[in-house]
């Protein structure tokens, strides 16, 4: 016999036991089948008056998955009944963090530790609602409590650690790090966490070891074929980051750090017919319109610039000049590019070519 079937059949052959009804109850609310829980709490409460409280938090719950308002209305009940309930406290504190009331939500989930100071997960949502108020100081010293109690707690972990990257605490973020992944071998975010901090101090070797990881997990993780690609480039393997590159672009073709990396080393490998089509095949979906939101407008004035480089190299001045223009179009302040497209605008005898970075 199945967990459900169990925990159900004896709910259904105890019809006068509160504790059946309950544990019935709590095993579906946990497992997210909140509307069939409701016959069982409502049983729940007409056999033990006492149950109250617990009723009104449960309802909040099945709330939380519907109509948030009456959620706060239920597990106001709750404590209106028993001001002591900490899971009422907890809950009601989740509602005010998901609607970014982070205030009140620090009052309930203080009020939880208070009478529970051992739970860890009211510690750690005390530190991410210290985080998006700006104070940060209690927030580490929340999240460290957090792990103090129970070190390998997911939620607390990946809370400081983006806390110390915020900080730009990456010696300390890599030393965490370190140990969260003896904790937990297998949490891909945490291989690409190390994997970036490993890439930006340099140590691009073992790096690699961490954006291979993630890829084993997710090969549908563009973000990781690209940082594979970067470092395999940084190390001189280009054969392998041209390879990643590529497959980064394959799964999110519109990612421009992963377009901008393949045409440059493409470049690098004089083959500018192949950083040509590259970068072109990016604009296309990117620019081919004229319409560029403010927020893009840098990356793609930087392919234009790439692409400008590759068609003078094929001999291609008029392209090139046209790739120069538009890019500053959309970012005019670029004086060695608007010297580099005065250059190629000189007649052929007064011109000196100069290659675009």
């Amino acid at each position: 016999m199945s967990e459900d079937e169990r925990v159900l059949k004896e709910a259904r052959a105890r019809p006068d036991s509160p504790e059946a009804q309950v544990e019935a109850a709590e095993w579906l609310v946990q497992r997210g089948r909140y509307e069939e829980a409701l016959p069982f709490l409502e049983k729940a409460l007409e056999l033990d008056g006492e149950f109250e409280p617990t009723y009104w938090n449960y309802r909040g719950v099945i709330a939380l998955h519907g109509d948030h308002d009456e959620a706060e209305a239920h597990f106001l009940r709750a404590l209106d009944l028993d001001p002591e309930l900490t899971q009422a406290h907890f809950n009601l504190g989740i509602f005010y963090q998901i609607k970014g009331d982070y205030v009140r939500a620090l009052e309930h989930f203080r009020q939880v530790v208070l009478k529970e100071p051992e739970d860890f997960e009211a510690y750690t949502k005390l530190g991410e609602c210290c985080v998006a108020l700006g104070m940060e100081k209690e927030a580490e010293a929340f999240l460290a409590k957090a792990l103090t109690v129970r070190p390998d707690f997911l939620d607390a972990e990946v809370g400081i650690l983006s806390l110390y990257l915020k900080q730009n605490r990456y010696k300390e973020a890599e030393e965490l790090l370190e140990e969260f992944l003896k904790l937990h071998p297998d949490v891909g975010p945490f291989h690409f966490m190390m994997g970036l901090l490993l890439e930006y101090r340099g140590a691009y070797g073992e790096a690699l070891g961490h954006f291979h990881q993630v890829v084993l997990d997710d090969p549908q993780d563009g973000d990781a074929f690209r940082h594979l690609g970067i470092c395999c480039a940084e190390l001189g393997m280009n054969e392998q980051a041209e390879a990643f590159l590529a497959q980064a672009i394959k799964l999110n073709v519109e990612d421009p750090e992963a377009t901008l990396r393949l045409g440059r080393l493409y470049l690098a490998w004089d083959r500018p017919e192949d950083a040509a089509v590259v970068l072109r095949e990016w604009l296309k979906l990117k620019a081919e319109d004229g319409e560029v939101m403010d927020g893009q407008k840098a990356e793609v004035s930087q392919v234009y610039n790439a692409l400008a480089e590759a068609l003078e190299r094929t001999g291609d001045v008029e392209g090139a000049k046209e790739a120069l223009e538009r890019s500053l179009e959309l970012v005019p302040d670029q004086p060695d590019i608007r010297e580099k497209y005065e250059e190629l605008c000189r007649p052929l005898g007064e011109r000196v070519s100069i290659e675009v970075d």
